[in-house]
């Protein structure tokens, strides 16, 4: 029997959190300083947005502060680029939106390398390479 067999998947939105009963605790850092947020809180696991560019520099700190952390995303280059190509703005921003995807498309690989692991929202995300 697989584990996916044993495993009961709760309904969407079931599960009721409460920390007080947990002897664990959950803390929300800056998105804006992650990486000073994270050294200052002394965290045992780092959970970090993979899409959101501000955060990528969490995982090589974690590395080297031996703390494991996971990225989490959601959008593939193909979905961020689509959103642009399609976003309304004349060419020129779009344009100079499409060459930062491409470089942040480099820092995002870089951090994805350097993280414990992966979560991957959605087939898409779990399909890219």
């Amino acid at each position: 029997m697989s584990v996916l067999e044993l495993a009961e998947i709760p309904p969407f939105g079931a599960i009721e959190w409460r920390e007080a009963a947990e002897d664990f605790s959950v803390a929300l850092s800056d998105p804006f300083d992650a990486v000073a947020a994270v050294a200052a809180s002394g965290a045992a696991l780092v959970l970090a947005s993979a899409d959101d560019s501000r955060q990528l520099g969490v995982a090589a700190f974690c590395r080297t502060a031996r703390i494991p952390c996971i990225l989490i995303i959601e959008y593939t280059l193909k979905t961020r680029v689509g959103m642009t190509v399609y976003d309304g703005r004349s060419w020129f921003p779009r344009l100079r939106t499409l060459v930062w995807l491409m470089r942040n498309e480099l820092r995002l690989k870089k951090a994805i390398r350097m993280a414990t692991s992966i979560q991957a929202n959605g087939m898409p995300a779990f399909r890219a390479p």
